[in-house]
């Protein structure tokens, strides 16, 4: 047994076998496993005043779980592997909290993966043929997954910290429940403090620093990782994770007797979109991994464009993270389940366009008409503002965010259900659950809390009196 002194003067105990190392740190666990001591390989090279500097910031003053909101810390901290103190003695390392144990494999086809944390490479790469079914997760659960990283990228760039090694490798992901948690962020870059320590991990560098990894470090030319190349990786994890296959390993080769700069070129300068919607060269023959493309993902579309190809040789324009979770829960709102009871990804994403919907991956139509749920915000004298839509089925469930047009579905929100759809001896109904001042129809009508109003086209009702959204109801034909 070890004993780690923490920078703070606490002393804390862990057991003396590495339960894994990575190119810098040595990983133990804490005797009650619920923490794990980092120790560095190479204290010397952490050991200058700027890096002292730049950990104690990330530990305290850029700490995203550690705001005065607890709901708002509590959300953060399980988004987040975050240091909690930095260890002087047996040699200079961090504590941070173990993963909660929803990110291990606790079964799979080969035994191999029993244990393993479940990092997006597991999910994405050839190790995906080895996990169980629960694991593999669905279009939902791949989703809310996405959305998770998307909130947590977005905290740490309004900070105005970059990861700047964001990667599958650095994040994990539970494909059961849908949810994710960031990793390995002692390496973070502190604007005015330290600058990135990694170039990053291949497949996630950015052109305009694969571009430059060629030339020597004191180049004036070089290129480093930021938050601008971090909006780059993120955009590469959610492509990979929704469809199994990198967006820029295409058909194109730029060098075939130097795999080396083959490789630069096609991440690098050259680098082109698999689906660049104007320019098709490097589109291969058929795409693999999922069998959709970002044309089936309408609400995602434009930022995947925005990013490889508007964005791709020009940082700035790339989607930024709060860009991405906007999106993510505008496909969560319109995303419905297969009726295919066989379909691999079992929900999908309804493109509203007034046709029964029909699932792209298995083709599977719906059998009966399905309700749709426009809501529109009050801006005075008869106005009014669109501001989403919601895709219905058995039991969907609209929360604060739905019915309130003060209300965000982030970290603030409260996730309570407030009204549902339900479907009831052959219809459609809009049940409130929980608005106490009631629904009200343009005919005046008020639903009360426990009472349902039933769901035709052309339906207008007033979420929560005058305080909700106005909500347009519809069924597909």
């Amino acid at each position: 047994m070890g004993t780690a002194l923490t920078r703070d003067g606490r002393r804390i105990d862990f057991l003396d076998t590495s339960i894994g190392e990575g190119s810098e740190k040595e990983v133990f666990f804490t005797i009650d496993k619920k923490q794990v001591v980092c120790l560095y390989k190479n204290p010397d090279r952490r050991a200058s005043r700027r890096e002292q500097e730049r950990l104690t910031k990330l530990l305290n003053e850029y700490n995203p779980t550690t705001h005065s909101v607890p709901q708002v810390a509590d959300h953060f901290k399980r988004l987040f592997c975050w240091p909690t103190a930095i260890v002087d003695q047996p040699r200079l390392g961090i504590i941070a909290p173990t993963y909660p144990q929803q990110f291990f494999f606790t079964e799979g086809k080969k035994p191999f993966i029993i244990g393993k944390e479940k990092n997006v490479v597991y999910h994405t790469g050839k190790s995906r043929r080895f996990l169980a079914e629960e694991d593999l997760g669905n279009f939902y659960t791949k989703v809310r997954a996405c959305l998770h990283i998307s909130r947590a990228i977005r905290k740490l760039h309004m900070t105005g910290i970059a990861h700047t090694d964001l990667s599958n490798n650095n994040v994990l992901i539970d494909l059961r429940k849908g949810t994710a948690v960031i990793i390995d962020l002692d390496s973070a870059a502190v604007p005015g403090y330290y600058p990135p320590t990694v170039l990053g991990t291949k497949g996630y560098i950015a052109p305009e620093v694969m571009g430059t990894v060629h030339l020597s470090e004191d180049d004036p030319r070089v290129v480093t990782p930021s938050i601008l190349t971090d909006r780059y990786a993120l955009a590469v994890l959610i492509y990979e994770i929704l469809f199994l296959r990198h967006p820029l390993e295409g058909r194109l080769i730029h060098d075939q007797r130097d795999a080396e700069r083959d490789e630069r070129l096609a991440k690098g300068e050259r680098a082109l979109f698999i689906e660049d919607p104007n320019d098709h060269r490097n589109r291969p023959t058929s795409l693999e991994g999922a069998p959709l493309t970002i044309n089936h993902l309408h609400t995602l579309r434009d930022n995947f464009i925005k990013t490889f190809s508007v964005g791709l040789h020009q940082p700035r324009r790339r989607a930024t993270a709060p860009l991405w979770e906007s999106a993510l829960i505008k496909t969560i709102d319109l995303t419905l389940p297969c009726q295919n009871q066989r379909c691999g990804e079992r929900f999908f994403l309804y493109k509203d366009d007034g046709s029964r919907p029909k699932c792209p991956i298995c083709q599977t139509r719906y059998r009966q008409p399905v309700p749709m749920i426009a809501l529109h915000k009050p801006m005075g004298r008869g106005r009014l503002r669109a501001s989403g839509r919601i895709a219905g089925y058995h039991r969907r469930a609209l929360l604060e965010y739905h019915v309130y047009p003060h209300r965000s579905a982030d970290e603030t929100a409260e996730n309570t259900q407030l009204a549902r759809i339900i479907f009831h001896q052959g219809r459609w109904w809009l049940q409130n659950t929980g608005v106490t001042a009631g629904l009200r129809t343009e005919e005046g009508q008020v639903i009360p809390s426990g009472s349902a109003l039933r769901i035709d086209t052309g339906v207008r009702v007033q979420l929560d009196l005058d305080q909700g959204y106005l909500a347009e109801l519809t069924l597909t034909q």
